[in-house]
């Protein structure tokens, strides 16, 4: 959670440009830890990055970061889901 609010704040104090570095800070970690030690927050954070993208690209690999966790998780038909909507 503390997570998520530091991510907030830093999209919310850049009402017109997204920080691309803080984006793709959140992107990794999520995909390289928080995902190894709870999926369920890690999808939470995959959503939010989707809800706070401001361009198109940022939506597609916030999208492909869930179809990833999900395929991770076995969940097949929900990765091809999260896939085909990127």
């Amino acid at each position: 959670m503390r997570f998520l609010v530091i991510f907030l704040s830093l999209i919310s104090s850049n009402a017109y440009s997204q920080d691309l570095v803080a984006f793709n800070t959140i992107y990794r970690k999520t995909f390289l830890e928080t995902s190894q030690k709870d999926f369920d927050k890690a999808l939470k954070i995959a959503d939010s990055l989707y809800s706070v993208s401001q361009t198109p690209i940022l939506k597609v690999k916030s999208l492909m970061l869930s179809a990833t966790l999900y395929d991770q998780s076995g969940e097949f038909e929900k990765s091809l889901e999260y896939a085909t909507r990127s």
